[in-house]
């Protein structure tokens, strides 16, 4: 019943935004849930992910974007996630407005 809802809602280019139901918690399970569905492309989910909820939840800033005078605001990870989306799983650096985070 759930994946019928996600591809109506999705056929019918309702906007989708991606997060955690538990305080505290990544927002990585529900992306794998929606992932086993087989609905979504891989691209998209990670654009869902890290561009479409970000800009969802904060419109007012310039973020989930690498264009000119954007919060420099993003992860490094080792490798291609459409190549190997286990990557997502091992992030190797997290910056937040142009800091590294810990």
């Amino acid at each position: 019943m759930l994946a019928e809802n996600l591809r109506v809602v999705r056929d019918a280019g309702v906007r989708i935004a991606l997060g955690s139901d538990r305080y505290r918690a990544s927002s990585g399970a529900e992306v794998r849930a929606l992932r086993a569905t087989g609905l979504f492309a891989d691209t998209t989910l990670l654009r869902l992910w890290s561009m479409d909820t970000p800009r969802a939840i904060y419109p007012a800033r310039r973020i989930g974007s690498l264009a000119a005078g954007a919060e420099a605001s993003f992860l490094v990870l080792g490798a291609n996630p459409l190549q190997d989306w286990s990557v997502l799983d091992r992030i190797r650096m997290r910056l937040k407005d142009g800091r590294l985070l810990p």
